[in-house]
């Protein structure tokens, strides 16, 4: 049984509806990205699947002569499809081959590699276990490309804001999580024998938007380690009650998509 713990546990108060809140910020950008690598009747997996919204989608298209297998350390929040396989399997404890021995056209992870102590050593086993052709996609937040506020008629918006981001990263740096992990992964898919190609992607999110409702579930999810971390509990009260009002704009965190494709022999 899987022994590794994160910041962001799937039993923490409220961690389903921030899961939902990330896939209406990121879902649009990450199926653009990942669905044109989905054969129809192929073989997809999906790593840390959060809500397994975009496990179900690859799930459709790959139909019923496929297989999609959605996995994660604690599935509580997969939703059920009916071509969609839900494991429970920890990267960083659990072979890749445990789900299963062939190999797949498509890999994907999100918001994952940053959480995981072994990150630098489990691109390789990823991409070993591809088809020639097949494709890997990381995507991830980190240190660089955080949000900002672009406007907000409250004059301490953009300091609670400031103050929130410095928490929350505190916070996740003190239980492992490194945010200088998307510096290195494109290298390291290319050393993995990969051909790589990254991507981007930002917008900005007005209040009571998914981008804007994002951080207010976060920081009811994590509102201890954010005081503990340095922020007021007044401050997120504050900060909340700013991210409510349309006339706050926020640009969202910056998505970076890391694709490798494997080669083709001959």
């Amino acid at each position: 049984m899987s022994q590794s713990t994160y910041a962001l546990d799937n039993d923490q108060k409220g961690a389903g509806t921030t899961l939902s809140w990330l896939a209406q910020v990121i879902d649009p950008h990450s199926w653009g990205v990942v669905e044109p690598l989905i054969p129809v009747g192929g073989r997809y997996l999906e790593l840390g699947a959060g809500t397994g919204s975009i496990a179900k989608r690859a799930a459709d298209k790959v139909g019923a002569a496929g297989l999609a297998v959605a996995t994660d350390i604690n599935t509580k929040h997969i939703q059920p499809h009916e071509f969609l396989n839900v494991v429970t399997h920890d990267l960083q404890t659990d072979p890749i081959s445990d789900l299963d021995p062939e190999l797949w056209n498509a890999i994907r992870a999100r918001c994952l590699f940053a959480h995981l102590g072994k990150r630098d050593t489990l691109v390789a086993p990823l991409a070993d276990a591809l088809k020639p052709g097949g494709h890997l996609v990381i995507e991830d937040w980190g240190a660089t490309g955080g949000g900002f506020v672009l406007r907000s008629p409250y004059k301490r918006t953009e300091v609670l804001f400031q103050q929130y981001q410095a928490a929350l990263m505190a916070y996740l740096r003190s239980a492992g999580n490194d945010g200088t992990w998307i510096q290195r992964a494109h290298k390291l898919m290319v050393e993995a024998g990969l051909e790589v190609t990254t991507f981007t992607s930002a917008k900005s999110w007005n209040g009571r938007s998914p981008g804007c409702k994002l951080p207010i579930s976060m920081s009811i999810q994590i509102e201890e380690h954010l005081v503990e971390h340095g922020m007021g509990r007044d401050d997120i009260y504050e900060l909340r009650d700013h991210l409510n009002d349309p006339d706050v704009v926020l640009m969202g965190n910056l998505t970076w998509s890391f694709v490798g494709r494997k080669p083709v022999e001959g």
